[in-house]
Formats: structure tokens, sequence, C-alpha cells
């Protein structure tokens, strides 16, 4: 009997170790993909990543930074207005517990990293706020890939190309703003699927054609703006459903 429970206690020490060790791989993890942002900023005016963000002290301390209690993993990601310069380094998408990223209100130029929500990158991330910064090049196919998603905010920045079809695909989200940026062409019908949105804003692109048909299926919309655009058409919808529509 006392045997046994040598051999119990031995494997619960040894399955202790390796969550231990998991754990702890997981965590260096996590400071790779920060120290990795924190190499592409190229400006810092008030020294807060520098003087901060230091190896031997724990990611958890850091500034704009918060972590899960039980297992120290990064799940909020906060560096708005601080006036930083730079760009966004495609380990972003390794944080893998990331509930929000929040990098607005910045000079961060570049391009969003392209898979930033592929490869089951950021599947519990529910908020995106990336407003009023630099940002170009075209709006990542992959948010579609972001199942969680619930705020997204791209407004003052420059991005292009095409409002992608994928967002269609994040049934969760409530608040779209891509206002203010130089996205092109139509409207994708895939809007449509948005049932749970109530604020879409799409102002101030360059966006053509008939608004889609489908826009009137997101019988949670509250608040839909659209003008300074070169679109036409009506949209559709059941006289019960009342919102704000600026075109």
């Amino acid at each position: 009997m006392e045997r046994v429970s040598l051999i119990f206690l031995h494997s619960l020490l040894m399955l202790f170790s390796w969550l231990t060790l998991a754990t702890t791989d997981q965590i260096k993890s996590d400071e790779s993909s920060l120290l990795a942002l924190k190499s592409r900023i190229t400006s810092d005016p008030d020294n807060y990543l520098k003087n901060n963000w230091t190896i031997g002290t724990s990611i958890c301390t850091w500034i704009g930074v918060t972590c899960d209690s039980r297992d120290s993993r990064v799940t909020a990601l906060d560096l708005s207005y601080m006036g930083l310069e730079g760009s966004i380094p495609p380990e972003i998408g390794n944080l893998s517990f990331l509930v929000s990223l929040d990098l607005s209100l910045n000079s961060l130029c570049g391009p969003l990293p392209k898979d930033i929500c592929r490869h089951n990158n950021l599947q519990r991330l529910e908020a995106l706020y990336l407003f009023s910064n630099k940002l170009e090049g075209e709006i990542p196919l992959s948010l579609g890939e972001c199942p969680q998603l619930e705020f997204i905010n791209l407004s003052y920045n420059n991005f292009g190309g095409h409002v992608p079809s994928q967002i269609g695909n994040i049934t969760q989200l409530k608040a779209l703003d891509l206002s203010w940026n130089n996205q092109r062409g139509t409207i994708p019908k895939e809007i449509g699927n948005l049932h749970n949105l109530r604020y879409m804003k799409l102002e101030s692109n360059q966006l053509i054609g008939s608004i889609p048909r489908e826009v009137g299926n997101m019988t949670a919309l509250f608040e839909l703006q659209l003008r300074n655009n070169s679109l036409s058409g009506m949209i559709y919808y059941s006289p019960s459903h009342k919102f704000s529509y600026s075109s």
C-alpha cells in the first residue's frame, strides 16, 4: 500500500513539474512577443517601454500589460495615447490569451500583420482598437478567423484595398468602425451575416456601388454611418426596425 502511495505521489510531482514547465514556456512566449513589439518601436517619447519593459522583471508588471491571475498569461495590452512610433510585428499574434488589444492614438505605421488571426492566433481576442494611427495596406483577410471579436475600430488610418468579405464570418461582432480610411470598392454583402452588429461606421472612404440589400438583415443595427462615399440605393428593413442612418 505504501509503495502504491509513493508511486502516486511521484506521478503527481511529475505532472506538477510538467505543468510548471509548460506554463513557464508559455509566459516566455508572451514575453518574446512583447519584446518583439518593443523592438519595432522607433520613438517612445516618454520612455514608457524603454524604462519599464525590461528583461528580468515580470511582464505582468510592465506598463500597459494585464495578466490572468491564475496563469500569468497576457490578457490585455493597452498602449494607447503614448505617442509611440513604429510598426506592429507578426509576433503580436502569439499572445494566445489576449482578449483586448488597444494601440490607438499613437503614430504607428506600416501594415497590420496579414496572419494576425491565422494559425489559431488570437482566438480569444474580443476587442481590437487601432484607431488614430498611420497604419496602411489592406485590412487582413485573417480577421475573419478571430471568432470572438466583438469590437473592431480601425478608423482614422490609411488602410486601403477593399472591405474584406471575411468580416462577415465574425458573427459575435457588435461594433465595426472602418471610417476615415481609403477603403475602395463595394460593401460586401456578407456584412449582412452580422446579426449582432449594433454600430457600423464606414464613412469617409472611397466606397462605390449600391448598399447591399443584406444590410436589412442586420436586425440589431442601431447606428449606420456611410456618408462621404459614392454609394447609392436604399436600405430595406422591417418597419419596426429603427436605427440612425447617415449617408
